[in-house]
């Protein structure tokens, strides 16, 4: 299972990766992305969370959102 990570920097707020994985990912109150529950740099998603988050970084415009293989 790959673990994943953000480029807050390069987010975009454009909301789709929300749309795509939105039990993994929320903004915060400046409207930055963010991993839902969590303050981890790093996330690990659960079995059902893996592949709507890997559909969310591949849709990412900005590559935002980051895979690190494991």
């Amino acid at each position: 299972m790959s673990s994943y990570y953000l480029k807050k920097e390069e987010c975009i707020m454009c909301g789709l990766c929300q749309r795509k994985a939105p039990t993994c990912i929320d903004y915060d109150d400046n409207s930055i992305v963010c991993w839902k529950n969590t303050d981890q740099d790093e996330y690990l998603p659960t079995k059902e969370e893996e592949q709507p988050l890997a559909n969310a970084a591949k849709c990412c415009p900005t590559h935002a959102i980051r895979q690190r293989k494991n």
